[in-house]
């Protein structure tokens, strides 16, 4: 079947439910006359048109431009009218119907006295389902003028589908006038002024809402600034109405203004001689809240002057290791793709002015895996990404992206050692299947969370705590080298399971004697997955002379 042509047709249907319901109107109220219809081709319109064959019914009226009918072949099916339908066959033989006869309605005669309302009848048999039909390009329509007009979206040549006003029908004489309104779940229609009329369905509320619009962009987040000094410890001191301080190490001997006595004084006494400066003021260093305090002689609570971290001294040595953490909370997984960019929607095709949705670019978005986070978020434009030079990507190469933590960009030769420099990146994967830097998250202030920590032991014989509610992979090496006469073995047992090496003499004869599998130099190991136990004991034998070497890492 020709992709326009069932472009054509979906398009008639996809006018819009303002149009629709009109159209819909106007048919139900005129199908009260039958009349038989006559078609034809008018080679000089290049137009599909219709008439009644009723006697001195000369006029004939345009149906629909034969242009919106052409496949990509150049071709106009033929037209027939069978069985009060006006359509055409297509490549398989089944009739496409462009419309009823029944819908082609004459004029209104005067209206009648209406008639008692009729039982209403048994619902007819179920049709059955018709064949899937292929699938179709996209296409894109707009109101151009006095013409519905539409392409592909691959295409950039606008085509004529129908004219207006060849979509609106003559106006009736004297019809019945129509209500709308909502149920909560439909848009549905009834003569007015007819309490015993009956709803009709045209469209389902929910068909007419827009989809969601993009999330506006997120400001970046600044960096990270340096972690400050370890503080010292300072001496205070008044010189000329200022506390001063400096640090107790000898060599600082510069004693630096800290405030003037002025901003902390209090206000003269009632009594006092005019002029006379207020309660003279007490200082302490509170080490339990690491804040320089104050108070006035005659007050019994301290207030907070400064806090020792601002007074940021050189930086201390560094201090012994402590032990390790607790294991961390699970960090999400990010998530990126790519998202194609959607075209307005008009909610009034009689008003393009009234926007029900406004579109949208095409645009890579993020979300972090995990409940609650099923929100896709605007990461960045397309247009707006600058790849590495000579990488650039084409929109259409972005199908696979992956987010790719603490890639190496350089190094920071400013230090001694020089150390690496890492980035948070999105990727791509180009046609070779090599996975090429799109751009930094860190520019759109988005960062990757920190995966869980795992546990991890090493051990050379000793037991070994670990968490009943865990799983953990045990690895078992030994290996070493026999440089005696005599044949030697060690094992290693944990958990049930046993690993056995032996390794030969090295005054063993390989010409008369077979080889076998562990010569006089060699290592053996195994793994086994541990669950369900709090503690890891280990049984050696003649281990002596032979490195052993266990690992317990949590999976």
């Amino acid at each position: 079947m020709r992709d326009s042509v069932k472009i054509a047709i979906a398009s008639i249907v996809c006018l819009g439910v303002v149009g629709a319901a009109g159209i819909y109107v106007y048919f139900s109220r005129n199908k009260n006359v039958e009349r038989n219809i006559e078609t034809r081709i008018n080679n000089e319109t290049n137009a599909l048109e219709w008439k009644y064959d009723d006697a001195g019914e000369s006029e004939w009226k345009v149906l629909m431009q034969l242009d919106s009918l052409k496949g990509s072949d150049g071709q106009t099916p033929d037209i027939v009218n069978e069985n009060g339908i006006i359509g055409y066959y297509d490549e398989e033989g089944k009739l496409i119907p462009i419309i009823s006869t029944s819908d082609l309605a004459g004029s209104q005669g005067k209206t009648g006295a209406q008639g008692a309302q009729g039982l209403q009848g048994d619902q007819g048999t179920q049709g059955i389902q018709g064949e899937k039909g292929e699938d179709g390009r996209t296409p894109e329509f707009r109101l151009n003028g006095d013409f519905v007009q539409w392409k592909y979206t691959d295409e950039s040549n606008w085509k004529t589908l129908v004219a207006l006003e060849n979509l609106t029908g003559d106006r009736g004489s004297d019809g019945r006038s129509v209500e709308l309104r909502n149920n909560g779940t439909d848009i549905v229609w009834r003569y007015a002024n007819d309490p015993d009329s009956t709803w009709h369905p045209i469209v389902q509320v929910e068909a007419l809402k827009g989809p969601i619009g993009p999330i506006g962009e997120r400001g970046p987040i600044g960096p990270t600034g340096e972690p400050g000094k370890d503080g010292r410890e300072v001496n205070l001191q008044t010189v000329d109405n200022v506390i001063k301080w400096k640090y107790v190490d000898e060599d600082d001997s510069e004693w630096k203004s800290l405030v003037a006595m002025a901003d902390i004084t209090g206000v003269p006494g009632v009594s006092g001689t005019p002029g006379q400066n207020g309660q003279s003021v007490s200082l302490r260093v509170d080490s339990e809240t690491n804040e320089i305090q104050w108070k006035h002689e005659n007050d019994e609570s301290w207030a907070t002057l400064v806090s020792l971290s601002s007074l940021k001294g050189d930086k201390g040595d560094k201090g012994d290791k402590g032990d390790t953490g607790a294991t961390g909370v699970p960090g999400k997984k990010l998530e990126v793709k790519k998202f194609n960019a959607l075209p307005a929607v008009t909610e009034d095709p009689l008003d393009p002015s009234i926007t029900a949705f406004p579109g949208r670019e095409a645009m890579i978005m993020y979300r972090y895996e995990g409940e609650g986070e099923d929100a896709w978020k605007e990461l960045v434009k397309l247009k707006d990404i600058k790849g590495d030079a000579g990488k650039d990507a084409k929109l259409t190469d972005l199908t696979e992206l992956r987010v790719e933590k603490d890639v190496v960009v350089g190094q920071d030769t400013s230090v001694d050692p020089p150390v690496d420099i890492k980035e948070d990146q999105i990727q791509w994967k180009d046609s070779t299947g090599t996975w090429q830097r799109l751009c930094a998250l860190s520019d759109f202030g988005v960062t990757v969370p920190t995966p869980e920590a795992k546990e991890f032991y090493t051990s050379t014989g000793s037991d070994v705590t670990i968490d009943a509610t865990k799983n953990y992979l045990v690895t078992m090496t030994i290996s070493g080298e026999n440089a005696t006469d005599d044949l030697l073995y060690a094992t290693v047992s944990c958990a049930g399971n046993t690993l056995t090496g032996t390794w030969l003499p090295q005054s063993k004869d390989t010409t008369t004697d077979p080889v076998t599998e562990y010569p006089y130099k060699t290592t053996v190991t195994t793994s086994f997955i541990v669950t369900g136990s709090d503690k890891l004991e280990f049984d050696t034998t003649n281990i002596n002379g032979m490195s052993l070497n266990v690992t317990v890492s949590e999976i």
